[in-house]
């Protein structure tokens, strides 16, 4: 498992042309609840990440410019709300620990993490929902 965080050592903005662009370009292909998440580092390159429900748990991607594809494993649903979608996963090792928050209704995201192998990025952004 490889956490978005462990990747992104900088301030994140919403790009919101971006999740439009990708939304368009998965709504068509996408059976189960999706979030496109996606934002620009302070360099201005663009990271997206796209979480997949799968039953009680959701799968994650990540999609940047020195990564393509990135598999997140699965993440489990520490909590979910009709406001609020928290996921969270642990490293096989048990050395890293990530946690991406959703808000609902805003599309605004949060992501960290925790580790013993060094620094780990903060990273903000904005998302957008697709159902399938």
């Amino acid at each position: 498992m490889f956490f978005q965080g462990s990747a992104l050592l900088y301030k994140g903005q919403p790009m919101k042309k971006s999740l439009l662009l990708a939304a368009l370009l998965l709504s068509s292909a996408v059976k189960a609840e999706t979030w496109v998440c996606s934002e620009v580092s302070s360099v201005g390159e663009t990271y997206m990440t796209i979480y997949v429900r799968q039953g009680e748990k959701f799968s994650g991607t990540l999609n940047a410019p020195m990564y393509k594809n990135i598999d997140l494993g699965l993440l489990e649903i520490l909590a979910e709300t009709d406001v609020l979608l928290t996921l969270g996963g642990i490293e096989p090792d048990a050395t890293e620990v990530g946690i991406t928050i959703i808000e609902k209704e805003t599309g605004r995201y949060v992501n960290g993490a925790i580790s013993f192998a060094g620094p780990v990025g903060r990273s903000t952004g904005s998302c957008v929902k697709i159902e399938g």
